[in-house]
Formats: C-alpha cells, sequence, structure tokens
C-alpha cells in the first residue's frame, strides 16, 4: 500500500471535526498519546523485565500514523510531500549519511 492509498482509506473513520484548530489539536494529541502508549511498552520491556512486544509495538506504531495522516491532512500536505520534506531536510542535514561527529556539531537545529 502507498501513501495515497492508506490516506485515503484512513481518511473514512476520520471524525467529522468542529473546526481546523479541534481538527489541528485532535491529530496533535493522538500523536502524542499513541506515542505515549509505544514508549509504556517500551518502558515495560526494558525497566520490568517484560517480553518486548513488538506486534504491539507495530499496532502503536500504526495508530500513530493514522493520526499523522490525520495531521497532514489539516496542514494542507500528504504524507507523500511530508516524507519528500523530510529526506530534504535529512540529506542537508548530513549530505554523507549520518555521523555522530556532524549531529553533535550541528550548528542549525532547524535542519
Amino acid at each position: 500500500m502507498d501513501f495515497a492509498e492508506y490516506e485515503r482509506e484512513a481518511s473514512r473513520t476520520r471524525p467529522h471535526y468542529q473546526s481546523e484548530d479541534e481538527h489541528l489539536l485532535i491529530a496533535v494529541m493522538g500523536i502524542v498519546g499513541e506515542g505515549a502508549e509505544l514508549l509504556e511498552h517500551l518502558k515495560k520491556y526494558r525497566a520490568q523485565g517484560h517480553p518486548l512486544d513488538k506486534n504491539r509495538m507495530r499496532l502503536e506504531s500504526g495508530d500513530i500514523l493514522w493520526y499523522l495522516a490525520d495531521l497532514v491532512d489539516v496542514l494542507g500536505i500528504t504524507l507523500g510531500e511530508l516524507a519528500d520534506m523530510n529526506i530534504i531536510k535529512l540529506r542537508a542535514r548530513y549530505p554523507e549519511g549520518f555521523s555522530t561527529e556532524r549531529s553533535m556539531m550541528r550548528e542549525d537545529e532547524d535542519i
């Protein structure tokens, strides 16, 4: 499945928002909330000795993707455009690929 198809399918389950502000707020709260659930699973694995539940982490990651698709909709872009923007930023930040030294010496935090 590509991003465009995912966005079409995901939008079928999107609620009808009262306003653009509500849409934006719920999308961001959803990303943060689902991220916290993902972190909780990792905490149980790393700090409490639980087995790593990769399937549960996949499901939570999917929920993050759903909210991200919702967010880019209100921002007026697509997931594909967001991915392109991110790659441009990463290429500018790490033109030769990631390096710890370059990461530590970054001057422009906006890139």
